[in-house]
């Protein structure tokens, strides 16, 4: 379990795995969540390949409150929105004898803030819809202390998704592109997610998705302390891995989830195990 991906990038970056599916809510429908993402302090993060990693200076802890909305337009026409709260902080130096080059210090802050809109292209039995999501510059960075809250750029994200579904399963694939001004990093967004129902309210789910940089950006964009701490930097990258508990229409379209988050070949993201707990309701 040591060696697990942090996936908070999922709430800070606008990536929610909810909002990629292809599904409209319909006209006057809608999803309304609230996710607390937490971990231990960790000490070392992933930098590169499989297995390589890179001890930290300092303790490094954090903390992301997410919530997220959407409400169908028309039929076919869904909007959404995420607003993040990121908490995070350095503590106490990894080595005794090395004295840390960055302070002591925390942040609370927002995240990237990210409107969304999708639109339904195909509603057969399988579904298709077009994706689009904006993540603003919202966010908060400290280039003495290294700390950070999200990404310090505009991100525009196109994508398609693809599912099915009925009263046992589902299952959906969605590829995009994502374009970073600011002279940060584009990357590519592809992932596949499938889930089947266990009781007439529980389901479990997994999902599998990449973040591939594309490292077009200017490689002098990071400070050299956000570099040190690896918090939301331009050529995060990373594969990751969700394994969700999910309990609908426990009262009144209210239910809620577990998940835990883990995952290999990143760069730039923490080497510790995400938890997240949420509560939903539907209409």
């Amino acid at each position: 379990m040591k060696k697990m991906i942090l996936l908070l990038l999922l709430f800070t970056s606008g990536q929610v795995m909810y909002a990629q599916g292809p599904w409209a809510k319909g006209k006057g429908h809608g999803y309304s969540q609230l996710v607390f993402t937490g971990l231990p302090q960790y000490a070392e993060i992933f930098d590169g390949g499989f297995r390589d990693f890179r001890d930290l200076e300092r303790e490094i802890f954090e903390v992301v409150i997410a919530s997220y909305t959407e409400v169908g337009i028309t039929d076919k026409l869904t909007l959404g929105a995420t607003i993040p709260l990121v908490i995070v902080g350095t503590g106490d130096p990894t080595e005794d004898s090395i004295t840390p080059t960055l302070p002591e210090d925390s942040k609370t802050a927002l995240g990237n803030v990210t409107l969304l809109g999708k639109y339904t292209l195909l509603d057969k039995s399988v579904k298709v819809a077009f994706i689009t999501a904006v993540d603003f510059p919202t966010s908060s960075r400290d280039e003495v202390s290294g700390l950070s809250t999200g990404v310090d750029a505009y991100t525009f994200q196109p994508k398609f998704s693809v599912g099915g579904s009925n009263s046992k399963w589902f299952y959906y694939g969605f590829l995009g592109y994502g374009i970073r001004t600011n002279d940060h990093h584009d990357f590519l967004s592809l992932g596949v997610e499938g889930g089947i129902k266990t009781s007439e309210k529980l389901s479990l789910i997994l999902n599998i998705h990449r973040l591939q940089n594309l490292d077009n950006g200017d490689p002098l964009v990071d400070s050299p302390a956000n570099i040190q701490t690896g918090l939301y930097t331009s050529f995060q990258e990373y594969t990751g891995v969700l394994v969700k508990l999910f309990a609908d229409d426990l009262y009144q379209g209210f239910g809620g989830f577990l998940s835990l988050g883990g995952g290999f070949a990143a760069t730039s993201v923490a080497a510790t195990p995400a938890i997240s707990l949420g509560v939903f309701r539907k209409w």
